[in-house]
């Protein structure tokens, strides 16, 4: 049974990397293996239909599971196929996902670029409303190196300045792993 499991895991990431309707095929054949092979499938249809909000809800599915890095692979896979400020608050919640979880996208972890602790701690701060002064004062560190990570944290969330970022914080899952 083990190598079964392996198996449908390889073509879930051979499915995440080129979705077709044959591996969504075959994983849909398994799909009463069990609830993850269940939703790997649901996923898997999803993408081959270009399904953007489908994708969506599995990742929200996989993150509860406790699978981040595969969320977050779905959530830029969701981002991708939707438009305009749904497709920027789903990268947002790619990144934020890979963000707090510790992890990469998986199994293509490019265009996801987390925050540090650091930045997110920062990026907490001036969420908050707390000036570049004050942070830099709090974490011994200069204003200027402040700055410098808050133009990061915006580049990596893809907010304009210190009003959006309550919303993409919010994006984060509220459980650590």
């Amino acid at each position: 049974m083990h190598n079964v499991h392996l198996g449908l895991l390889v073509l879930d990431e051979a499915c995440m990397v080129r979705p077709t309707e044959e591996v969504a095929a075959l994983l849909g054949a398994y799909a009463k293996v069990s609830e993850l092979f269940a939703l790997l499938s649901r996923r898997a249809q999803a993408l081959v239909e270009r399904r953007f909000d489908l994708v969506t809800g599995c990742a929200e599915e996989l993150l509860a599971l406790g699978m981040p890095g595969r969320a977050a692979q779905a959530a830029a896979s969701a981002a991708e196929l939707a438009a305009g400020e749904r497709a920027r608050r789903l990268r947002r919640r790619a990144v934020a996902i890979v963000s707090t979880a510790g992890c990469t996208r998986w199994p293509v972890p490019d265009e996801v670029d987390p925050l540090t602790g650091r930045e997110l701690e920062i990026a907490e701060l001036a969420a908050r409303r707390v000036r570049s002064r004050e942070i830099a004062e709090s974490l011994g560190l200069s204003v200027r190196t402040v700055d410098n990570h808050l133009a990061r944290i915006f580049r990596k969330f893809g907010v304009r300045g210190r009003d959006e970022l309550p919303d993409a914080l919010s994006l984060a899952p509220t459980k650590p792993w």
